[in-house]
């Protein structure tokens, strides 16, 4: 049986270099108690993004690499926090991260001010925060094609949906987007009542919500149609604006409607990308009786949320991981483009700042 007998006091702190950001651990002493535990390594880096610290270190001898997960337990008592091992971002051999003591916000106003950000030409681009290493997250919404966003009460599954929609609505005018809502609560998409971006007035209740997706099916029906007549062979060499559905809790909408939801949910996802339409769907229950498992094939890219259990975090991801997130944002990001996930904290945008980018498109925009 293995004995540490490593003191705590290693363990030193000092004060972030950023504002409210509470206190920060050296890694250089992190370093130095790994290596007395009988994993020699030399500290390179710390990332100290807004909900997590992010250590990278080097071995001396890169065979021991197995040795850290066996760690992560006394270091993270040690620490007096959860220490989770991860790969590093940074070229190094391994990275440990650590939840902040204080978690730091970021405004929206943020995201939409940084420069890699609009540098993006698309309209349909949406910067959804920042990862691990303070690069903003950047999705282009058209090529995803489709979204889910999912995660339990409390962990932002409402934020990171309004923080993408007013990204949207910061870049595409209504004759280059289009929306579709359905809001079966009546409380999370109400602030955008009468945007001239709206395709139809929003959809409350499941009778209305089921003709709303039917209508979009036969419009995509109608615009392949056209197309091919045209001779076009995707929606970018055409003049039709995009069409977003959006739906807010599908568990709701499934519920009230599986048998007449699901089929027309399916076909959009199957072939609505080259038609121009695309579906972000939102859910607090991740189940696999509301995301299927057809459905969730077709929608490849999603955003992970703290989920209430490690079998949430499997029916979004495919694996675990998201019941280890620490809610109010953190979120895991999954693109069909990549192999590796991205881990990010989502920028937060309040009642005051939705309802006032809703008002200036319903007074001022362009129709």
């Amino acid at each position: 049986m293995t004995t540490y007998t490593t003191p705590a006091s290693r363990i030193i702190t000092h004060t972030a270099c950023d504002s409210g950001g509470g206190s920060v651990y050296k890694g250089e002493d992190i370093a130095s108690v790994l290596s007395a535990w009988g994993l020699p390594c030399r500290f390179l880096q710390l990332d100290a993004a807004p909900q997590i610290l992010t250590y990278h270190f080097d071995l001396l001898n890169p065979l021991q690499r197995a040795k850290v997960k066996r760690l992560m337990p006394p270091l993270s008592a040690v620490l007096r926090c959860k220490a989770a091992e991860s790969d590093s971002v940074r070229g190094a051999h391994f990275a440990v991260s650590v939840p902040r003591s204080n978690r730091i916000t970021v405004p929206f106003c943020d995201v939409l001010l940084n420069k890699r950000y609009n540098d993006i030409t698309s309209p349909y681009a949406v910067c959804l925060g920042y990862d691990t290493a303070n690069n903003p997250v950047i999705v282009d919404i058209s090529k995803a094609p489709h979204l889910l966003i999912a995660g339990a009460t409390g962990s932002g599954k409402s934020v990171c949906l309004n923080t993408l929609i007013n990204s949207l609505l910061f870049r595409a005018t209504p004759n280059r987007l289009r929306l579709l809502m359905i809001d079966t609560k009546r409380v999370e998409l109400s602030a955008y009542e009468g945007l001239p971006h709206l395709y139809a007035p929003i959809a409350k209740d499941g009778t209305s919500a089921v003709s709303m997706i039917a209508e979009l099916n036969q419009l995509m029906r109608r615009r392949q149609e056209m197309m091919e007549a045209a001779g076009i062979t995707d929606i970018v060499n055409s003049d039709y604006p995009r069409i977003f559905l959006i739906i807010d809790e599908l568990a709701d909408l499934i519920l009230m409607k599986k048998d007449e939801v699901e089929p027309l949910l399916i076909t959009i996802a199957q072939l609505g990308r080259a038609a121009g339409i695309h579906l972000i769907l939102a859910t607090q229950r991740p189940t696999v009786n509301v995301v299927t498992g057809l459905l969730k094939a077709n929608v490849p890219c999603r955003i992970a949320l703290q989920t209430a259990s490690i079998r949430d975090s499997v029916t979004i991801l495919d694996h675990k991981g998201a019941e280890q997130l620490t809610g109010r944002g953190d979120a895991i990001l999954k693109t069909p483009d990549k192999v590796e996930e991205t881990r990010l904290q989502v920028a937060y945008i309040d009642r005051q700042d939705i309802n006032a980018v809703a008002e200036w498109w319903r007074t001022k925009g362009i129709t």
